[in-house]
């Protein structure tokens, strides 16, 4: 799977950029703390990136990461996931 070169893989968040064919770019998501080049990289599997929004979605409830980048103004998670395009985790 190629990643795509604009936004978070993980949870949508456009902010952010993403190479494609294995290059990385080691940027941090503000919104879901995933780094490009340690959880996920250009050959990532979808499998491990529905793994990554889970643990981001479910387990640490979508919170906003970033204490210095704030989350556009009415931003909801699931609303982004589903605006980027991606899947909601399953949630078991």
């Amino acid at each position: 799977m190629k990643i795509r070169s604009h936004g978070c893989p993980v949870c949508g968040y456009p902010g952010i950029d993403v190479l494609e064919r294995g290059d990385v770019t080691h940027e941090v998501c503000p919104s879901c703390s995933a780094e490009s080049g340690d959880e996920y990289g250009g050959e990532t599997e979808e499998d491990r990136l529905i793994e990554l929004r889970r643990q981001w979605l479910v387990d640490r409830q979508g919170v906003w990461w970033s204490a210095t980048v704030k989350p556009p103004m009415g931003w909801s998670p699931v609303e982004q996931l589903l605006e980027a395009g991606l899947p909601l985790p399953p949630v078991n």
